[in-house]
């Protein structure tokens, strides 16, 4: 099973505004970016949408796709 800890460790590819890849950053600055409005999560693959939790927030992520 995987641990919270694990998938906060895995990292994630940030795209260009034309979808060239730019890098390679860690979930927990993606989420960050996400939560700031800073950047918008592509797609995925089974949710059009899904919930950021901590102690002090739940926020909602829309994909841009639908």
């Amino acid at each position: 099973m995987t641990t919270a800890r694990q998938v906060l460790e895995q990292s994630v590819v940030m795209f260009y505004q034309n979808y060239l890849p730019l890098c390679r950053i860690n979930i927990k600055r993606a989420i960050v970016l996400l939560v700031t409005k800073q950047t918008t999560a592509l797609g995925f693959t089974t949710e059009s949408e899904w919930q950021i939790h901590s102690l002090q927030l739940r926020a909602d992520v829309e994909s841009s796709s639908s």
